[in-house]
């Protein structure tokens, strides 16, 4: 049987610092990863394969190594109510986030494969260029970058929120070619449990120490740490190993040290079911695009910065059919849902966005300032069947209500007999 050696190393994204790892026990038992691999068909830049969303991060897995962008804690709370806010206001808000990559030393052009596909898929319906429209876009569970060094793969993963990655060695390969440089940060460190930390401008990023173990039926530990040398990560093995043997080297996870949050923030506004008892749901999603530098950034919200994101589930809710965004370069927000008898769900939302998604033949095909969108999407979420704007020179489908969550964006959407869309919203034009 081929024998490997696997290092499993755990980033788990705090800003409360380093985690004291002799508090927890060690488990060799692994659940089974989450499904947040989502790959890419066009709808992010060229240079991104895969993308995850991990504990408030943005991870961007890539040929040659990995990008991160992280947006300061207090932005998704201070988006939430960014609608209560004056326009000059909204144009002021600025948000801090910082952005790093990992590159692999020395490494080569891996083959990229994503493992343990979800059944259901993601849409992204992406601005007003049509090239930008991405369908059944499969999500995975895990990430193979096979090749990275002779003999050498790295498998990316997700448990608990927290993103994990394994070097794979077969038989005979160099574990001392195993080299992992850090662009973009503010410091590295190594902690005093072994842990890595990486600050940056937002906050502490720590990788947990690695512990090894060899993973056949005989067991035992293997002495394995992190070799921190300037910007770049090696492991070392200070009583060696057996390389006939199976290896693991395995991260200690500890949970219940953060919010829950993980990817990006939603805010739920509103939900649908059709005749076969299938369920809709649509919110407000704040995700951070890809980021064009390294180190620190400041992205201005100017009164956008959110998407509709819209999901179809099963009657029981136990499976996620499709998942879509839904908007342009500002900020969308959806109103209400409701799905027609042959299961295509009709979106009412307003937008700000010049590009929001329109189908030729619209209505309306063009916003001025904030308007109504009326969106119909096929079954299986992957097609726009018609898109359009409406409203007048002022500002359309929101209103001045801000007792309670979600009053600015009341709207009703309904069908007549033979399917005809009426609408019910609010204008200021």
């Amino acid at each position: 049987m081929k024998q490997l050696l696997s290092l499993t190393i755990a980033s788990l994204l705090s800003l409360q610092g380093a985690a004291n790892t002799n508090d927890h026990e060690h488990e060799h038992a692994h659940p089974r990863p989450a499904q947040a691999f989502v790959e890419n068909l066009g709808q992010w830049p060229s240079p991104v394969r895969f993308r995850a969303g991990v504990n408030g991060a943005a991870l961007f897995v890539e040929n040659d190594g990995w990008t991160w962008s992280k947006l300061e804690e207090s932005a998704a709370a201070r988006m939430h109510d960014i609608a209560l806010l004056s326009p000059a206001e909204q144009h002021a808000l600025r948000f801090n986030g910082h952005a790093w990559r990992m590159r692999f030393v020395a490494g080569s052009v891996p083959t990229i494969k994503g493992k343990d596909k979800a059944e259901h898929y993601n849409n992204y319906f992406l601005g007003s260029d049509k090239r930008n429209w991405h369908g059944n876009v499969g999500v995975f569970g895990r990430v193979v970058q096979e090749g990275v060094w002779p003999g050498i793969d790295v498998v990316s993963t997700t448990v608990d929120g927290n993103f994990k990655y394994d070097v794979v060695l077969a038989p005979g390969a160099d574990a001392g070619r195993v080299a992992l440089n850090y662009e973009g940060l503010d410091g590295m460190a190594l902690g005093e449990n072994g842990e890595l930390i990486m600050t940056t401008s937002v906050g502490a990023v720590t990788e947990m120490a690695p512990v090894a173990f060899y993973g056949d039926e005989k067991g035992g530990p293997i002495n394995c740490r992190f070799v921190l040398d300037g910007t770049t990560v090696r492991f070392a093995f200070p009583g060696g190993f057996d390389k006939t043997r199976t290896v693991v080297i395995d991260p200690v996870l500890v949970a219940g040290t953060y919010s829950g949050a993980t990817g990006d923030s939603n805010y739920g506004h509103c939900a649908a079911y059709d005749n076969a008892g299938n369920i809709y749901t649509a919110g407000r999603n704040f995700g951070p695009t890809y980021p064009a530098t390294v180190g620190a950034f400041q992205t201005s919200m100017g009164g956008g910065g959110t998407d509709m994101s819209l999901s179809k589930y099963n009657p029981d809710g136990s499976e996620l059919i499709w998942a879509s965004y839904l908007g342009g370069s500002s900020g969308e927000n959806p109103h209400s849902l409701i799905a027609n008898n042959a299961g295509e769900l009709i979106v009412l939302g307003s937008s700000s966005s010049t590009n929001f998604p329109t189908t030729e033949g619209a209505v309306d095909g063009t916003c001025d300032g904030q308007d109504i969108t009326v969106t119909h999407i096929s079954s299986d979420g992957t097609v726009l069947i018609g898109s359009t704007f409406l409203g007048g020179s002022g500002s359309d489908g929101t209103n001045q209500m801000g007792g309670n969550y979600g009053e600015a964006y009341r709207g009703e959407v309904y069908l007549d007999p033979i399917g005809n869309i009426l609408i019910s919203s609010f204008s200021s034009s």
